[in-house]
C-alpha cells in the first residue's frame, strides 16, 4: 500500500459532523424566533384589548363603591337605567347583566352582554373570536370586598 506523500485535501470526519450540527442549531433557532413572531403578534393584540376592558370595566365599578344598596337612593352612577341606578344595568344603552337589575357590586359573578361591543373592536366581540367580559364580587362587609374581571375569548 502506498501513501501519497504531502497533505491531502479535504475536511475529517469530525469537522463535517460538527458543522452539520452548528447549521441545524442555527436553523431552528431562526425557525423558533420566526414562528413565536408570527404566532404571538395576533395573541398580543387580542391581550391589549382584554386588558384595556377589564380596566374600563375596573374604572366604572370604582363609581359604585359608595352606594348603599339597601337605600332608596334614586340617585346612581348609572344615568341609563332609571330604575336602578346602582345596576349596571342599562349602561352605555346596552350593557346587560345576566344577574337582573341588581346592584353593581352585589357579590357573586356577574356577566355582562354588551359591554365588549362598546369597548372593543366588532372582529374581537364576534365570531371567531366571541369576546365576552365577567367580573366576581367577593363576599365582604364595607368597603372590603374584592373584584375579580375576566376577559375571555375563543383562539381559533
Amino acid at each position: 500500500m502506498h501513501r501519497p506523500a504531502g497533505k491531502v485535501g479535504g475536511f475529517t470526519l469530525i469537522e463535517v459532523v460538527v458543522s452539520i450540527m452548528l447549521s441545524a442549531i442555527i436553523v431552528s433557532a431562526m425557525m423558533a424566533m420566526a414562528m413565536t413572531v408570527r404566532g404571538s403578534g395576533g395573541k398580543g393584540e387580542r391581550r391589549l384589548i382584554g386588558g384595556q376592558a377589564s380596566k374600563a370595566l375596573s374604572d366604572i365599578l370604582k363609581n359604585y363603591v359608595t352606594a348603599d344598596p339597601t337605600a332608596a337612593d334614586p340617585s346612581g352612577p348609572n344615568a341609563d337605567n332609571s330604575g336602578n341606578r346602582w345596576s349596571i344595568n342599562g349602561l352605555y344603552g346596552t350593557v346587560v347583566d345576566d344577574r337582573g337589575d341588581v346592584y353593581a357590586l352585589e357579590p357573586g359573578t356577574h356577566t355582562l352582554s354588551g359591554f365588549m361591543s362598546q369597548m372593543a373592536p366588532p372582529w374581537f366581540v364576534e365570531a371567531p373570536y366571541n369576546g365576552r367580559i365577567s367580573y366576581y364580587v367577593a363576599t365582604g362587609t364595607g368597603d372590603s370586598r374584592w373584584i375579580n374581571i375576566m376577559v375571555n375569548w375563543d383562539e381559533p
